[in-house]
């Protein structure tokens, strides 16, 4: 791996295994200990229910990097403008930083304040960052990894405020999705079916489809790679 560019909690992930400090079963463990508690900060509403502040407190207490250009190899964390709609690839600057303004779900979280501009999350306009990594990285082998996969068959009635933003989310990301799995050269395809965006205490089940998504997919990772010489 050369290279990892991130959305959201692909953006999270990334920079935690880029980091060195945390190994696959570490990371694992975190997942099974980490709550909604863990980054709940309750605000004022006015642009966002919850603080994303709480994101920021977390990814820099589990990090050593405290910038991008730290980390072991290189990293982009995608995210949108929240005035422009724009994508912003934020590929230097402070890691805790730029993962919150990945992480900030609008409505939910408050918007992350990064040199002047109000970032939200990147699931708005580029949820799988295929694209992003090849403008950023040149990467001649791009692996891409959909965690959105057969997400069609949780569309029941959102109920509360919080799960009607993270609803509308999977929907946006579901739909700029397709526009860049067609310019990956692998993807791992991680059937969620079953589970809600916001269903974190079903670690244990993502895990396991995950690494069964991942296992299907090695030949061809092999064979492709070998193929570049």
């Amino acid at each position: 791996m050369d290279a990892v560019a991130g959305t959201s909690g692909g953006s999270l992930v990334g920079a935690l295994y880029l980091d060195g400090v945390m190994g696959i079963d570490e990371l694992i463990g975190l997942a099974a200990k980490t709550t909604w508690r863990n980054i709940f900060t309750p605000t004022v509403p006015r642009m966002g229910l919850i603080s994303s502040e709480g994101i920021h407190r977390f990814i820099k207490g589990h990090l050593r990097a405290r910038n991008i250009g730290e980390l072991k190899k290189p990293f982009a964390a995608v995210c949108a403008d929240l005035v422009t709609g724009e994508k912003v690839v934020l590929t230097s600057g402070n890691l805790a930083r730029a993962v919150q303004a990945s992480c900030s779900l609008p409505v939910i979280f408050t918007p992350t304040l990064v040199a002047g501009r109000y970032l939200i999350d990147g699931g708005y306009v580029n949820q799988i960052p295929v694209l992003a990594a090849r403008e950023e990285f040149g990467s001649g082998l791009v692996v891409a990894v959909d965690v959105n996969y057969r997400a069609k068959g949780n569309n029941t009635r959102p109920t509360g405020l919080i799960k009607l933003a993270m609803h509308l989310t999977q929907m946006v990301a579901r739909r700029n999705a397709e526009q860049e799995l067609p310019h990956a050269d692998v993807v791992i395809s991680v059937d969620i079916e079953g589970i809600q965006l916001h269903d974190i205490q079903k670690h244990e089940e993502l895990v396991k489809r995950g690494r069964a998504a991942a296992r299907k997919k090695v030949g061809e990772i092999r064979e492709k790679f070998e193929a570049l010489g």
